[in-house]
């Protein structure tokens, strides 16, 4: 063995040499951002010194790890070993580079919740990210270069393997200590490869569903407080059931808004708003991004391995649209921005919301956000969503339950006539007197917090222009954020889930400020006390909420609840219980609004940790089982397309792990030759994932054409035109159903639509009159 190894000896130098330049390029490009674009220290000696060694430690490992496939490719060529290792360095210095690219523009480090989102979503966000500048792209390329650079150079020195080593060794040994000592790592890509085994064994726990040994098998279930009917007892109600409208705010943090906020300044009329409402200073999102914001606002429900939405088969669950369709509510849901995005169009479609809109029917008349230099735009600014909505919001004799969520608080930032936005921004931060540091971040971070000022005006047209429709003075409006921004930097580990909650209605008796910490997740649950208590609705006897309701405590210190809260998709690390933060294994106390600070008491951890564990078991129980109540207990029906396993099998057979793409092509190859089963079975298969998909659902629409089934192939051709009007194939297919069926009012119908939708485009209306014409 030792022969062989003699036999090696250049391929150990030079292994052992690059290494060593590997782990020096990742220190200099971890020092460049560390230095560049991490929060300011005096401690920058230090801080250098330990990434040099944590980086000369990661080299040492990928050094041991790459030796057996490098000695091995060596032994048939030497050219063969040392190209692959030179391009596997390489690919890792890039994985850095843009690791370290990613923290410059949000930061935050990327961890896991990049596997929390699918392939279609990941390229949507980076669609929609900045366009790189030419220093970025320098960047990209400086690091990998000087690697290569360095290897040409260090031929010449002929350093021995024990100077090569003995870095790594140092390196080796302060990763090992280091990891005892904090547990949070220093860089980025230790973060992202930390994180991502935390993903792993976090993914294991939440899907591991374990027996359960309690009495009830439904731990979720309980009586509902009636006593908590604080909304009952701050608004004046009357004899009609009121109307609600939710309005979710995208990024907005606390951070932004109210009394103590860290940026004060830039949203006035929130500000003014919450003095004049029902207000929770010490609120929080039970997600840290969009991913949780429905189903903990509308369902008060478990998260499931990554998020509710993400659940395939979902759960016997109760939510605010089931409870309002049940007491005789109209339902709509209002976006500007991509419904599918984070599955949640699939949430509101099998609710059977009748009204939806989002950035595929808007219509004509709405101006869409500025794109990028991708053609990439996430969809209509909030004065936009809030001008359509405001055309649809009716007056009608049935109560309203109406969902909004806002989109521009989000990466890219741009709003319509932004430079007038942007040269408000400095004065306003001068105006509240901000410091050196803070003014240096608002310059920074221009195009955002000209947003927040859009953001906040957008809002306040909106309120002035509802008080017109006859439906305000019996409407109780619901605003908050869905998470704090990314961007911004964040000053501790609780303000990413620290936003709003205004409650303001012409019905109220009186504002007032509450402090009681609350979140997300208790919406529902006092929305249905004030429903139960004063109209009596119809409401069983006990319900499955995670939440309990909001806190009426004035003053701070009368926190009891326990709050669940999920960073990523798939990392649930984080819980609140009491006035304690427990974050991964770190524990704090939380103060007044929701500043925190460092605990050592052990005994409390050791407690909190217990009931941090118990959630997990709870969550993992009732998502996997489907426990979170009794089948019969559905208000109404969830539509949601389930497979038997026989036709999973098929779907296994016919397109594997295939993307929605490439199924739909094989579906309309086997419609079209005749084998329209299989080919129905792929439609539904893509509709379970994307109820949205228009070309999925006209196929399937012409298949129940093909087979007769004509009140079927309606069906989905309306839903297809009502969800993208201005889709022209929909069009085309309707209208040919009701020729061959001699549906002529219908067809022309249709074509009038068409016409006010499309009309513009004269090949198209020509294609249309052409099949009119055969009516003749």
């Amino acid at each position: 063995m030792l022969k062989k190894l003699f036999e090696y000896k250049r391929s150990i130098n030079f292994l052992l040499a690059v290494g060593l330049i590997l782990g020096f390029v990742l220190a200099a490009n971890d020092i460049f951002t560390a230095t560049v674009f991490k929060p300011k220290t005096d401690r920058i000696p230090y801080e250098v010194l330990k990434l040099l060694l944590l980086d000369l430690g990661i080299a040492g490992i990928f050094s041991f790890i790459i030796c057996i496939p490098y000695l091995a490719l060596v032994r048939l060529s030497t050219f063969v070993g040392d190209l692959f290792l030179i391009i596997f360095c390489l690919v890792f210095i890039f994985i850095n580079v843009s690791l370290n690219q990613y923290y410059a523009t949000s930061h935050v480090p990327l961890g896991n919740d990049l596997f929390g989102y699918s392939f279609d979503e990941i390229v949507e966000i980076l669609n929609s990210s900045k366009t790189f500048s030419i220093n970025e792209f320098a960047i990209f390329f400086a690091f990998p270069v000087s690697f290569i650079i360095l290897i040409y150079c260090i031929k010449f020195l002929g350093l021995k393997a024990r100077l090569l080593i003995s870095p790594m060794l140092i390196g080796f040994a302060y990763l090992i200590i280091s990891s005892f000592i904090d547990s949070n790592p220093l860089n980025n890509l230790a973060f992202f490869i930390k994180d991502g085994f935390d993903y792993t064994g976090n993914k294991s726990r939440l899907s591991k569903a374990e027996t359960w040994t309690e009495a009830n098998k439904y731990p979720l279930l309980r009586p509902i407080d009636l006593s908590k009917n604080i909304l009952g007892e701050y608004l004046n109600l009357g004899e009609k059931k009121p109307n609600i409208m939710i309005i979710v705010m995208e990024g907005m943090g606390r951070d932004f808004m109210g009394d103590g906020a860290q940026y004060k300044g830039f949203t006035p009329y929130l500000d003014s708003l919450a003095k004049q409402s029902l207000y929770w200073d010490n609120f929080v999102s039970n997600a840290g991004r969009s991913f949780g914001a429905l189903p903990s606002i509308l369902g008060s429900a478990p998260f499931g391995q990554q998020g509710f939405l993400e659940i395939e088969d979902a759960p016997n669950h109760l939510s605010l649209i089931s409870f309002a369709k049940q007491n005789n509510y109209e339902i709509s849901y209002f976006e500007g921005g991509d419904s599918g995005f984070d599955k949640k169009i699939n949430y509101i479609h099998n609710h059977n919301v009748e009204n939806i809109l989002d950035m595929g029917n808007f219509g004509q008349g709405y101006k869409k956000t500025a794109t990028n230099s991708g053609g990439f735009s996430w969809g209509y600014p909030d004065s936009e969503i809030y001008k359509k909505s405001l055309s649809l919001l009716h007056s009608i004799s049935k109560p309203r339950l109406d969902v909004l969520l806002t989109i521009s608080l989000h990466e890219p930032f741009v709003i319509p006539n932004q430079d007038a936005y942007r040269k408000r921004v400095m004065s306003i931060a001068q105006k509240n007197k901000y410091d050196d540091d803070k003014l240096e971040t608002v310059e920074e971070y221009t195009d955002i917090f000209s947003t927040l000022i859009y953001t906040d005006e957008s809002l306040k047209s909106f309120m002035k222009a509802y008080k017109t429709n006859p439906n305000y003075q019996n409407t109780i409006f619901i605003i908050t954020g869905d998470h704090r921004l990314i961007p911004i930097p964040q000053k501790d580990a609780i303000c990413r889930y620290h936003v709003p909650l205004i409650i303001h209605s012409p019905m109220q008796k009186q504002a007032q400020l509450f402090k009681g910490i609350s979140s997300h997740m208790d919406i529902m649950p006092s929305i249905l006390a004030m429903l139960k208590n004063s109209y009596n609705a119809v409401l069983p006897a006990k319900l499955p909420f995670v939440g309990q309701g909001l806190n009426p405590s004035l003053t701070f210190g009368k926190n009891t609840a326990d709050i669940p809260v999920m960073r990523h998709k798939g990392t649930f690390k984080d819980i609140i219980v009491g006035d304690y933060f427990l974050s991964g294994n770190d524990l704090f106390k939380i103060n007044d609004n929701l500043s925190i600070s460092e605990s050592y008491d052990g005994t409390t951890l050791t407690n909190i940790k217990k009931k941090f564990q118990r959630f997990e078991k709870v969550n993992a129980y009732v998502t996997e089982k489907n426990m979170i109540m009794p089948k019969e207990m559905m208000v109404f029906p969830y539509k949601i397309i389930n497979f038997s396993i026989s036709e999973k099998k098929r779907l296994a057979e016919l397109i594997g792990n295939q993307s929605n793409t490439a199924a739909f092509q094989k579906a309309r190859e086997l419609a079209f030759n005749k084998n329209r089963k299989d080919a129905l079975l792929i439609c539904s298969h893509i509709l379970k994932i994307s109820p949205t998909n228009v070309d999925a659902r006209i196929l399937k629409g012409r298949i129940h054409a093909w087979d007769g089934n004509v009140k079927l192939a309606e069906e989905e051709f309306m839903y297809a035109i009502n969800r993208n009007p201005t889709y022209k194939d929909s069009y085309i297919a309707a209208i040919t159903l009701f020729w061959w069926h001699g549906e002529k009012t219908k067809a022309r119908n249709l074509a009038i639509l068409a016409s006010k939708n499309i009309g513009e485009d004269k090949e198209f209306m020509k294609e249309v009159n052409i099949l009119m014409a055969k009516f003749k």
